[in-house]
Order: structure tokens, then sequence, then C-alpha cells
């Protein structure tokens, strides 16, 4: 059984929501990356403390603790990780981002709602480092501020104040649940790891491989999956410079000079972007590498070159690059959602 679906049944004999009037209000959430549930959210508010526990599950199912003290007005006085771990007062009493989960969050937009202006700047702590961010109210029920990447979050609460949503872009979802058993959620989740079933890495890294011209090319690239989004125009925007892939850059090692398209490219490292569109896109050949796929440095650049869609593609859905050819004359060709475009390499003596 899916996770989703035993979460799904689970809800069907939870409990309704805690009773209004309480001091302590417990919330569930569940996490999702398009349909895929990848963690699970405990919060347990009081008037002085929100205690979190989190189990995500990639890659491998892991459960995390910490605890949020917080003064009357809300600020935060101290926090600390772990089942026992040492009281640690944040700087300036800004909201610590740990963990991994989207609580820090949800304790910022609590300030902006305390506050009589419909933005007010919050400061945050990730890393030891201290930055000021913009919780900004949109609508009733709607409270906008970026995550420690600096990528929008929207929040959505309801009439006591209570965190019902967050929407964190790439079809990355936070959604409040009924009640259910929490603890067996996460012995499931164990147990599918231990069977070779868990979810495992989100973008495994993986590498194509060819023989051209006597030599060895290899492209190691990441391999994120649809998970029920719109790939190419949604989580990939048309018309704009894409890592092609995720997280590090998609590499290109090569021990013979290629020509691929009309540029030539000499043996050596290199990295891969793409310009997705709706028609040709473009294949940018770049000469840093060792970076993540959001620094590219134009400066860099080999060149680029045209590649060529598919007269007909199907879906595909986990991000796929391969090299399609032997000898001397190849194919580079990329597929993703409902995109198969390609550009020709060969071997150049």
């Amino acid at each position: 059984m899916k996770a989703r679906f035993l979460i799904a049944a689970l809800l069907l004999t939870a409990g309704g929501a805690p009773v209004a009037g309480q001091s302590t209000d417990t919330a569930l959430y569940v996490v999702r990356l398009g349909v895929d549930t990848v963690a699970v959210e405990r919060w347990v508010r009081s008037p002085d403390s929100l205690h979190v526990v989190a189990v995500t599950r990639s890659p491998r199912t892991t459960v995390r603790r910490y605890v949020v003290h917080f003064d009357g007005a809300g600020s935060v006085t101290g926090f600390s990780t772990g089942a026992a771990g040492a009281e640690v007062t944040p700087t300036g009493g800004a909201v610590p981002i740990a963990g991994g989960t989207f609580a820090p969050y949800a304790l910022a937009v609590w300030q902006g709602m305390r506050a009589s202006t419909s933005a007010i700047t919050v400061a945050m702590m990730a890393g030891g480092a201290v930055r000021d961010v913009v919780v900004q109210q949109r609508a009733d029920n709607e409270y906008t501020l970026p995550n420690q990447f600096g990528a929008p979050l929207s929040v959505y609460v309801d009439e006591r104040g209570g965190i019902t949503a967050i929407d964190a872009g790439g079809g990355s979802t936070v959604e409040r649940v009924p009640p259910f058993d929490f603890e067996m959620l996460t012995r499931e989740f164990a147990e599918r790891d231990r069977d070779g079933t868990g979810l495992g890495p989100l973008s495994p890294r993986d590498t194509a491989r060819a023989t051209l011209g006597g030599g060895t090319v290899m492209i190691d690239y990441s391999r994120p999956s649809a998970r029920g989004r719109t790939v190419m125009g949604g989580l990939v925007p048309w018309d704009d410079v894409w890592r092609t892939g995720a997280n590090d850059a998609t590499q290109l090692i090569t021990d013979v000079a290629l020509r691929i398209g009309d540029v030539r490219v000499p043996p050596g490292s290199y990295s891969l972007f793409t310009v997705p569109r709706r028609g040709a896109w473009d294949l940018i050949i770049n000469r840093q590498t060792g970076m993540s796929g959001l620094q590219r440095d134009p400066a860099q650049d080999v060149g680029r070159m045209p590649m060529q869609p598919a007269a007909e593609a199907s879906h595909t859905e986990q991000f796929t690059i391969r090299v399609e050819g032997a000898g001397t004359d190849a194919r580079l060709r990329i597929m993703w959602g409902d995109a198969d475009v390609s550009v020709r390499i060969r071997a150049d003596p």
C-alpha cells in the first residue's frame, strides 16, 4: 500500500479538530511533492512553546524533533533540537529554521498576525545566519513570505490563526489533516525502507555513457520525477535557463573532442544547461563545473545550440538523458514529462 493511500485510510477514522478554548493545539500535517507524501509533521502549540516532530522519508525515514519557546508577545526566547538538546537563545529573538520543517514559517506568520499592519519584518535564523524576511498579508486567510532560499511561500490560516495549508511552490504542499496514528505511520515508513520499497532519494544521481570515436562520453545528472506535476511550462518555466535536472549542475565529461550541434567541445569537463521552449530548445555548454545547477556563470559558456523536438513524444515520468548511437555519430537526447528533444553529437578528430 502506498503511503498516500495509508494516510487516506487513517483519515476515514480520524477524529475532529481540537476543541475550541483548549490551551494546547495539536496539529498534524502531510507534506507532499506532487502526489507523493514525502514527510509528516506534528506541531503541539501551547501559549509559550511549539513542539515539533517531523518524519521525512527521503532518502530514508528520519525523525527530527525540536522545541521553540516564545514569550507572550510571540517573540522567540529559545529553542532546542533533538530529544534532549541544550537550550539555545537565538540572536535578537530570531525565528530558528531547524530540522528542515515548515513549522518555523508558521511562527513567522503568527508574528505577522499580531501586527496591526499588512506587512511585518521578522528575523529568521538558518545555520547561525540571521536575515530579515517580510511577512505580508495578501487576504484574510493568506500570508506570504520567502523561505530560506528566497523562494516564495503562501501560508493559509483559519479564523483561529491555525495553519491550514502551505504552498511552497514547485508542487510542494503542506496540508493540515485530521488526527491519525502518527507513530504507526512512522513505523510504516521505516518498514518500507527495510523492505526496499521506501521513497529513496527524490532526485537520484545517474550516469549516461557512450563510446564515440574511440573515447568515452559521460553525462552525470540528477533525475527528478514528475509525481503528477505539470513539468514543462509548469515546474520548468518556458524560455528560462534551466539546470537540466536537479540539485548540482549536470556534467558532461569527455576524453575525446566532440562537436555538439555546430559547437566544438575539446576534451574535458563541462556543465550542461538548457532553455526549454515550446519549439526547439537551446542547449548551453559551460566550462564551470562542481557547482549548484543554479550558479551558472554566462561568461563561462562555450556555446549554445538548438535541440530539436521529437515528432511524437510519450510521457516520461523520470527525467532522462541518453547518448544514443555509436562509432563516431550519436544524438544527445533529453526527455521529461511530454518533452523529448535531441541534438547531434559526434567525435571531432
